[in-house]
């Protein structure tokens, strides 16, 4: 299955040539220029599903490759047939977002001049590539997402007369319709059902140990709190609701086996406790309500959105107007949490009430990029799943004078006696995301299983407010003050996940996750004009760079084999940052101050993990199950290549085949082997 989307968008407000504006006779000149897009690719293959459910043209294929209407050229290995899904997505996007003054151009405006760039540009790549049949399956799934957005306010080599200018790069506003409603109880114990509702956390899976606490209150009817002896076990419902097992057998059953719970308890906070991970907190006696949205293409979770009512009261659990962050689910589901942090952990705002009004939403203001694979391969003997993303992104946002540039403020024909400042100001949010994950337990075979995931998600991000090089401020008609400003947001999430499994045989999970964030935020007065070495303005001059990266990378593999498995996880995090307030011209103000200031805050954090289940050692009891463990298959190998050397050619003797006589210190291999 192939989705492709190619998008060049350009949306431009500009004066150019040798065009002369205003004739001084003008109140004011606006140029404004908005863009709102939003791109996706999806692209799912499938093969080997449940009967009734369709055919897909890649099995076809590989079942009668000719066509003729006979199996016989059937794609096959000498153990049986293949069965294949493939998909990708790819995404090329550039966005174009200007409000421009060029070269050559005279203006001339009795008032206020603004140039005003908005943008806000998403894109996403999902591809998903599963297989759940044949004796050979292989899934594969890639997505490419490769953006490149511009918004930019520029004044080029003009002549600019007018009584203040302001120019602004910023984000534009998309608004995203959100309901509340089908109001449920957070515990529900009436019969069959028996759950509770946690939120879509995760990472969270059936056979997860937690421990309950009631924190004060009285125990959930069929849980017990005594300082986390007794284990429960995940069984993941839908919609965020899960319930429990006594024991991880009855959890991952065919059919699970749940713990009956009999009544909600009492209390207002009680939670389950994970070992190395964020607890989930739940009001066991409160209901709780779905956010709906019109739609998320262009969500991600961790994403900052901010709530708005609409003019009506508050959803229960929110405030208009505060900025909260997203944990997109299935079917246009959202949740919202109090950080980016709990975002990630899946630790949500319970909804406790539908409010007032029909217009609520939220309001996102991020460029989004993502490209998302997802694979697995369910096969016989042989399971091999592959996911690839690639999620390449470069956004300059920019506000400048540009070299050549003749700036000259003048008190226009307006009320007040004073001249209008000049402003530069560019915004930029962002938020990159790749990943690429395993669809459930990714790849399992009897004989084989290898399931690889490979992201890579590089973001440039170029955030400048600029008196550029050259850049000329009369000194006839003086600029009072002047106003540079450059804000940067910028987060990036990538993440890897692989798991094997081999019931008979040798699993195999090579996992890599690699960001890169180059993030710059950059205000400034550049050199001078060589006619003009000094710059003497009349009022205040304010140069002020802020940058706040967030960049989180994981790497998680998981392969459990019962001869011998293999979990190999890489993890590489480059953060750079540049943050600049400068001013490298002479400088003087008749009657003001000058301000440089400069603020970066960088978070960056990567994380390695990789596990792996192979034979069980020997517990050196004659007639136990494991006497057949890894110790007895190396003395098995080591005899067949004895075997196979003593049947070679010629009359030389060749060399028994040997190993080192060393073990590790318990003299046995491991039965679990974990690295961070």
């Amino acid at each position: 299955t192939l989705a492709v989307a190619v998008v060049v968008a350009d949306t431009r407000a500009y004066i150019d040539g040798s065009s002369s504006v205003g004739g001084g006779t003008a109140d004011s000149i606006t140029l404004t220029a908005t863009t709102v897009s939003n791109v996706l690719s999806s692209a799912t293959a499938t093969a080997g599903g449940a009967a009734g459910t369709g055919s897909n043209q890649t099995t076809g294929l590989l079942a009668d490759p000719n066509g003729d209407g006979s199996d016989s050229d059937r794609a096959a290995t000498s153990e049986g047939n293949v069965d294949f899904a493939g998909a990708l997505a790819l995404n090329i996007v550039e966005t174009n977002t200007m409000a421009t003054i060029g070269d050559g151009v005279t203006v001339d405006s009795d008032g206020l001049l603004t140039l005003d760039a908005k943008a806000n540009a998403d894109s996403a790549a999902i591809a998903d590539g599963s297989t759940t049949g044949g004796t050979t399956g292989l899934g594969v799934a890639v997505s490419l997402n490769f953006v490149d957005t511009v918004n930019e306010a520029t004044i080029g080599s003009a002549d600019v007369t007018a009584d203040g200018i302001t120019m602004s790069a910023t984000m534009a506003d998309r608004d995203i319709g959100l309901t509340a409603g089908n109001e449920q109880p957070v515990v529900d114990t009436t019969t069959d059902n028996d759950t509770i509702y946690v939120g879509n956390v995760p990472g969270l899976k059936t056979g997860d140990e937690v421990t309950y606490e009631n924190n004060g209150g009285t125990s959930i009817g069929g849980l017990t709190d005594d300082d986390g002896n007794t284990k429960y076990y995940v069984i993941l419902a839908e919609d965020g609701k899960i319930k429990l097992a006594s024991s991880k057998e009855n959890a991952t059953a065919d059919t699970p086996v749940a713990i009956d719970l009999t009544s909600t308890g009492s209390g207002t906070e009680h939670e389950l406790k994970r070992d190395g991970k964020s607890g989930l907190k739940f009001n066991p006696t409160g209901n709780y309500y779905d956010l709906t949205l019109a739609n998320t293409n262009g969500l991600t979770t961790g994403e900052a959105v901010k709530y708005d009512n609409g003019g009506g009261t508050d959803f229960g659990g929110l405030t208009n107007g505060t900025t909260y962050y997203a944990i997109v689910g299935e079917d246009n589901k959202l949740e919202l949490a109090e950080s980016r942090e709990k975002a990630e952990s899946g630790e949500s705002i319970t909804i406790t009430s539908t409010g007032a009004g029909t217009d609520h939403k939220i309001v996102d203001a991020t460029h989004t990029s993502q490209a998302q694979s997802t694979s697995g391969a369910s096969a016989g003997n042989v399971g091999i799943a592959g996911s690839l993303a690639i999620n390449e992104v470069d956004v300059d946002t920019t506000a400048v004078i540009s070299t050549g540039a003749l700036i000259s403020v003048v008190d226009g024909g307006d009320a007040e006696d004073t001249k209008g400042a000049v402003t530069l100001t560019s915004e930029s949010r962002t938020r990159a995301v790749g990943q690429a994950l395993p669809q459930e337990d990714g790849a399992t075979g009897e004989a084989f299983g290898m399931g690889a995931s490979v992201v890579v998600n590089v973001a440039d991000k170029d955030t400048e407010s600029l008196l550029d090089d050259g850049a000329v401020l009369s000194d006839t008609n003086r600029v009072d003050d002047l106003s540079l400003s450059a804000t940067g947001d910028n987060s990036m999430n990538t993440v890897a996940k692989g798991g094997a499994t081999a019931s008979g045989g040798v699993a195999l999970t090579p996992v890599v996750a690699i960001s890169v964030a180059l993030n710059d935020a950059v205000a400034g007065v550049g050199t001078p004009d060589g006619l003009a070495p000094t710059t003497t303005v009349e009022g205040d001059l304010n140069i002020t760079a802020v940058l706040d990266s967030d960049t989180r990378t994981l790497a998680e593999g998981d392969a459990e084999g019962s001869d011998a498995a293999i979990g190999a996880s890489l993890g590489l995090g480059i953060s750079s940052d540049n943050v600049f307030a400068q001013l490298e011209r002479d400088w003087t103000s008749t009657g003001g101050s000058v301000l440089l200031s400069a603020q970066g805050a960088n978070a960056s954090r990567t994380t390695a993990k990789a596990a792996a289940k192979g034979a069980a050692e020997d517990d050196g009891v004659e007639g136990s199950g494991d006497d057949n463990g890894v110790n007895d298959q190396v003395d098995a190998q080591r005899g067949l290549a004895n075997t196979r050397s003593s049947e070679g050619t010629g009359t030389q003797d060749t060399p028994d085949a040997e190993t080192a006589d060393t073990d590790d210190t318990d003299g046995e291999t491991d039965d679990d082997a974990t690295g961070d």
